[in-house]
């Protein structure tokens, strides 16, 4: 490590101190074009699509949709089939790279279906991006003299106290890289929410099939007692020679001698 003269060291702790005193609001407030020099501010627009689907096939659709987010080099989040008596729903949610191509072919898809609500949500996140990247870059300036500061001082006190403020800037780094990698991916993709729903079956339809189910139960039912009494005529008359003959034989055996 170089010597360092009084004065120099006295900087040091003076420059030190400084840092201390800043604030994440003054963070936040630092232009990234003074860091950089001037750069071209890129749009960044949230896309949701909401869009409801009657089908009597929902997962035979469920399917061809995601073929068709596969091949625009997409991905899907979540997926769920929920069967009932009255209904079959399919809830699929899934992203595709945010390009007006891709953006009209899954349009043109969607026109092969019965398309019963198409909302899209579109939100400006542009502004809260460069505040976060704004961050990351006053944050790692930070991180970069402390620890100039951490190899040019010798006094325990200067040394904690720059142990302690990086662990702090390291957590928050932390935080704001997640930040900046999901407002990234909900921009460079488009997401979409899709329910997929067959018709709703009628109440009347509904107790027909209960009614079915029953009328089912009973013929086994009835089908069971009449093999039961089949059996029973059929081994019937068995059972009448068995008892005549174990009677015969009682009486066979009492008339007997006895020597």
């Amino acid at each position: 490590m170089p010597m360092l003269t009084r004065a120099t060291h006295s900087r040091a702790r003076k420059n030190l101190k400084k840092t201390f005193r800043h604030n994440s609001t003054q963070h936040l407030n630092v232009i990234m074009s003074n860091i950089f020099g001037p750069q071209e501010i890129i749009q960044r627009l949230k896309k949701d699509y909401y869009v409801i689907i009657q089908d009597e096939n929902p997962e035979k659709v469920a399917n061809e949709i995601k073929a068709e987010v596969h091949s625009l080099g997409g991905y899907v989040i979540s997926e769920n089939l929920d069967k009932s008596e009255e209904r079959v729903v399919y809830y699929i949610e899934f992203r595709i790279p945010n390009t007006v191509e891709n953006e009209n072919k899954v349009g043109m898809l969607l026109e092969k279906y019965n398309v019963k609500s198409l909302r899209l949500d579109t939100q400006d996140v542009t502004s809260k991006y460069n505040q976060i990247l704004a961050e990351i870059e006053s944050l790692e300036a930070e991180k970069k003299k402390l620890l100039e500061f951490y190899n040019l001082s010798k006094d325990i006190d200067d040394l904690m106290r720059i142990e302690s403020r990086i662990s702090s800037i390291n957590s928050r780094l932390n935080y704001l890289y997640l930040q900046k990698d999901y407002y990234e991916k909900v921009t460079d993709y488009i997401t979409y929410h899709v329910t997929i729903e067959s018709k709703e079956k009628p109440v009347f339809e509904i107790d027909l099939g209960f009614r079915k189910t029953i009328y089912q139960a009973v013929a086994i039912l009835l089908m069971v007692i009449e093999g039961i009494l089949a059996l029973l005529i059929i081994i019937s008359p068995f059972a009448v020679l068995y008892l005549i003959g174990r009677n015969i034989y009682r009486r066979f055996k009492k008339s007997e001698p006895q020597e």
